[in-house]
């Protein structure tokens, strides 16, 4: 995709941190080879330590004796030679192992070499068996029974629980503590677990099968948490379950009930006579007729080429190979349920060209460390989240220039800052490519804290979203955000909500594209939503081309809060430019500030304390708090926007006021080009 003139200008600057440390002295550099070999390694280029551990270790101790023999003034840095270095561990920086402004630590590859730590295994192609055994073959289709292959786990030295399970998670947050089970890769390409329907299949053409009656809705944990929760039973509208010889290790993925929240269930038991299933574990919102999901783990669907089948009681996979697999085609199993790099407490840190794959669990996480930058690297193939930094406080971390590719989760957290005092955290990610993400689990990234920024990165190919906000005063501009929410509903490409003590937030300079999907009798999806009465968002000079699906859908949409900018934008091709929903009577307003969550989450910000520093910033949030009433329509403002082939507002649902209508300035729609080189292509040249 070309991008727009704007983003391609602005991504052109590189952050100052790098300049600055090309200039900076180095006092010591450490080098480590995992091929290295002898009993006197000193960690120099012709006797390098032979594991990074080595290193830190060698280092720890010269710095334990820095007083009475001191070390040159500049960086240290740890140096590594090419190579994949296997990891079942993480690898652990602490609070011995930070450095200071004047002297960071540094671990990098070697020149232009590529490093990667790895938390999987590589097998041979001859490591796939053809299969013999009757009852299997017997399950399978007649036309590919020649065409599947078995992996057998302990004959190459992996136990299946290394590989692992799947894992019952809800979209809600009843997701298990579990590392998500394995992957199996064969030259770079995923395989998918056998299902029906098959994608573009079903119904409705999109990949789902529907529920049934329900005869037991099952907990339902978003309203009650329940000592001991139960599945729902529903009957099946699709008949093709009652073929199939075994449902063991069978689950369910989908939308059970409501469209915005799918989760992942095991299949209890099939009752063919009386045509329903029974599930183990509860949806969020429990079980309802006409849900949408899909069977996985089903061997009598291996049917096509990149799909698997395990058999957890065995320790086995089978599996049809993708169409160019060959005697020379590599196999990866990702096996470790830890991150590959773990820091706690370590400031002034950089990692720099060391790539992360194959964990089932995060990439990298970093934790009560300040000054901690992670760049130029690559972060591939994982089942867990990319990076994440769940700090408080003043930080100035930094993710830059870091390439994310197909990852289970989302691709970083970002924190910083303290909601009491509104000291800003200074976090930074900068000149990222997103890609192919949120495959097992949740895959928006998270900003939070106060005073955090996203700048210059690329987000695309997702089911859901790209970036949940939470906090106050956090900046997203200059960013591309394409082919997203592709399924669901009530959703965004960028989402806040239900928090009133969320103000502050900046989205400017953003470009938007194919953001929505094919669902088109359901909750809408936007470019921009501000959700459940949330509000105090800028809005500014971002491009929304074809955005917007389902019903009340827009390139923004404002869920019964105020006090929104939306200004010198172009919507190009999408359904609305704006909505707004205001259909809550005052007294629901009142019980809704009184609610405990809510109540909660204003105490983050020190309210109802009239002079806290949340309360002197925003007086206009701190007063409706206070007074517990719902902003009038009318503080919405839209401003000196172009909407071509579109509408400027859209569906707004009546409630309060009369007339729930924002404040409109100088909008201008149009139903042609007013001269940009190719819309459609994304050149608004």
């Amino acid at each position: 995709m070309r991008l727009p003139l704007l983003l391609l200008i602005v991504s052109l600057s590189q952050p100052a941190s790098s300049a600055n440390r090309s200039a900076r002295s180095t006092a010591l550099t450490l080098y480590v080879d995992q091929q290295s070999e002898g009993k006197t390694l000193d960690g120099s280029k012709d006797a390098p330590f032979d594991s990074i551990e080595s290193a830190r270790n060698h280092l720890r101790k010269l710095r334990a004796t820095e007083a009475e023999n001191p070390l040159p003034e500049g960086d240290i840095v740890i140096c590594l030679r090419g190579g994949d270095y296997r990891r079942m561990t993480p690898f652990q920086l602490n609070s011995e192992d930070g450095g200071s402004s004047d002297r960071k630590i540094i671990y990098r590859r070697f020149g232009e070499e590529t490093v990667t730590l790895s938390g999987g295994v590589t097998v041979s192609a001859a490591s796939l068996e053809k299969v013999t055994d009757e009852a299997i073959l017997n399950r399978l289709p007649l036309e590919v029974r020649d065409s599947v292959r078995k992996l057998d786990f302990r004959k190459i030295g992996v136990e299946f629980s290394e590989f692992g399970d799947f894992v019952y998670w809800q979209k809600g947050g009843l997701t298990s503590k579990t590392a998500p089970r394995g992957a199996i890769w064969i030259d770079h390409q995923k395989l998918e677990p056998a299902r029906y329907p098959k994608r573009n299949e079903g119904p409705a053409g999109d990949g789902f099968v529907l529920t049934g009656k329900v005869q037991h809705t099952g907990s339902i944990p978003r309203y009650s948490v329940e000592k001991d929760p139960v599945g729902g039973v529903f009957s099946y509208s699709d008949n093709e379950v009652a073929t199939w010889a075994d449902h063991t290790g069978v689950w369910l993925y989908g939308y059970m009930k409501e469209t915005y929240a799918d989760g992942l269930l095991r299949v209890k038991s099939v009752d063919r006579k009386a045509g329903t299933i029974a599930v183990e574990q509860p949806s969020w919102y429990g079980i309802g007729e006409g849900g949408r999901y899909t069977y996985l783990n089903v061997l009598e669907q291996l049917t096509l080429p990149g799909e698997f089948y395990t058999d957890a009681e065995n320790g086995v996979a089978y599996l049809i190979p993708p169409a160019d697999f060959s005697e020379n085609s590599t196999i990866e199993l990702s096996l470790c349920t830890e991150p590959l790099i773990e820091i706690d407490g370590a400031d002034h840190v950089v990692i720099s060209g060391i790539n992360c794959k194959l964990t089932r669990n995060d990439a990298i996480v970093v934790k009560n460390a300040s000054h901690v930058a992670i760049e130029n690297l690559n972060i591939t193939n994982i089942e867990g989240n990319g990076i994440r930094m769940p700090t408080t406080g003043e930080r100035y971390n930094a993710i830059t220039r870091v390439d994310f590719e197909n990852l289970g989760g989302y691709a970083f957290q970002i924190g910083g800052g303290n909601r009491l005092t509104q000291q800003f955290g200074h976090s930074e990610v900068s000149d990222c490519r997103v890609n192919n993400f949120g495959l097992t689990r949740a895959g928006k990234s998270l900003l939070r804290g106060v005073g955090n920024t996203v700048r210059h990165c690329e987000f695309s190919n997702c089911d859901e979203g790209a970036i949940a906000i939470s906090g106050n005063e956090h900046v997203i501009e200059y960013n591309a955000f394409t082919f997203l929410n592709k399924e669901g509903s009530d959703a965004g490409a960028i989402y806040m909500g239900r928090n009133p003590s969320e103000t502050g937030i900046k989205i400017l300079g953003n470009y938007f594209q194919d953001i929505g999907n094919h669902l088109d009798k359901v909750t809408g999806i936007q470019g921009v939503y501000v959700d459940d009465r949330s509000g105090f968002v800028e809005i500014r000079g971002n491009i929304f081309n074809r955005v917007g699906s389902g019903r009340h859908a827009a390139a923004f949409k404002a869920n019964g809060g105020g006090h929104n900018l939306f200004a010198n934008n172009i919507v190009v091709d999408g359904v609305a430019a704006f909505i707004q929903v205001h259909n809550t009577t005052p007294e629901e307003w009142r019980k809704w500030y009184e609610e405990k969550m809510i109540s909660d989450r204003l105490g983050a910000v020190d309210f109802p304390n009239s002079d806290s520093p949340w309360a002197r910033r925003y007086p206009v949030a701190f007063a409706a708090a206070r007074d517990k009433i719902q902003p009038a329509p009318s503080t919405n403002i839209l401003e000196n926007n172009i909407i071509i082939r579109g509408k400027l507002v859209d569906g707004i649902v009546k409630g309060r006021y009369a007339d729930p209508l924002p404040t409109k300035k100088n909008n201008h729609l149009i139903d042609f080009n007013p001269g940009f080189e190719n819309p459609a292509e994304g050149n608004f040249q």
